[in-house]
């Protein structure tokens, strides 16, 4: 019995010993299981905060990226707003300068009229002081001097008139575009028949207008219309006339929508 209980004793502490050694087994094994746990936690970590530095630098990138381009752009569109104020500069001295080159050549005309009639009336005074000084100023002498002072003060008179008209067609050819003033009503094809007509008379080459289409009446800017007309046709009368004496220039009025 002693013997049977000794082996009992010695089995069931050899039992207790292989239990041990499996808990500390177990116990190393769930060690490790959670060593490599947290291992694989703080490599997530890692790859995260990797990954976040690696988007927070490729963001930075980029939008400097699209901070420079922006600057490229805006520059852009400064050196095109500038390239296309001065086109449109040159584009204005171009048709200012054929405008007052037929200026020039209509004023001619009514200047040299009353140049001629100023030296008229001078010489007459001049004539008229000598026979008076030589006692010679008879009233028909006298009367024929204001007959002709007369005429040519209203050939002076008139002349002056139409300078002040012509100074006045030019001023409208040329007035700005004032959108502060309110939109009229035109009656379109009598208001292109008048501008064409005051135009013609500030262009050296003689220019044929052919109207066509019926009357309507618009509402807008009736300067901004008017420099539209004129633009077209100064750029038709140096570009596309030059070589040509008989110029036409056909313009159609027509109502859509």
């Amino acid at each position: 019995m002693l013997q049977r209980q000794s082996n009992v004793n010695l089995a069931k502490a050899l039992a207790e010993v292989d239990m041990a050694s499996k808990e500390l087994k177990i116990a190393n094994l769930t060690k490790e299981q959670q060593v490599k746990a947290t291992q694989a936690k703080a490599f997530k970590k890692l790859a995260i905060a990797v990954s976040l530095v690696i988007i927070l630098f490729g963001s930075m990138y980029a939008i400097r990226s699209i901070y420079n381009q922006k600057q490229a752009l805006a520059n852009t569109l400064e050196t095109l707003t500038n390239t296309q104020s001065h086109l449109i500069e040159v584009e204005k001295m171009a048709s200012l300068t054929a405008l007052v080159s037929g200026m020039a050549h209509q004023l001619n005309t009514p200047i040299g009229t009353i140049v001629t009639a100023s030296s008229f009336i001078q010489d007459n005074l001049q004539s008229l002081e000598q026979k008076f000084n030589d006692k010679k100023l008879s009233p028909s002498d006298f009367n024929l001097f204001i007959q002709q002072s007369n005429t040519a003060k209203d050939l002076v008179i008139s002349n002056i008139n139409r300078l002040a008209k012509m100074v006045e067609e030019f001023k409208a050819l040329n007035v700005s575009i004032a959108l502060d003033k309110p939109m009229s009503k035109i009656k379109l094809r009598s208001f292109i028949v008048e501008r064409m007509d005051t135009l013609q008379g500030y262009l050296s080459k003689d220019i044929r207008f052919e109207y066509s289409g019926a009357e309507l009446t618009i509402t807008s800017y009736p300067s901004i219309i008017g420099d539209v007309l004129k633009t077209l046709v100064i750029n038709a009368y140096e570009h596309g006339f030059k070589d040509t004496e008989d110029a036409i220039i056909n313009i159609d009025i027509k109502e859509q929508n």
